[in-house]
């Protein structure tokens, strides 16, 4: 006998959602971590994006069918005939 139950790697929604996170180099100061002073600074200042670190982080979200139910939310458990419900 057959039963389903709701599918614990994705709480039954048929999706899974995956965050990849990605360090870069910072386009605005090209990894230096400053950027040169203007006019009437004098001394060059601390990149204003990646506040001096000279990388930025990028996080990535993607929503996959979740791999254990195929989708669908549900699995199927088979249930031996004698056994006690």
């Amino acid at each position: 006998m057959n039963e389903q139950r709701t599918c614990t790697e994705c709480d039954g929604e048929g999706k899974t959602t995956v965050t990849t996170t990605k360090n870069s180099t910072c386009e605005t100061c090209h990894g230096q971590g400053r950027m040169p002073a203007s006019w009437p600074e004098t001394e060059d200042v601390v990149c204003y994006t990646c506040n001096g670190a000279g990388e930025q982080v990028n996080n990535q979200t993607e929503t996959k069918v979740c791999r254990a139910c195929n989708g669908v939310g549900h699995i199927r458990h088979e249930v031996p005939e004698n056994s006690a419900q």
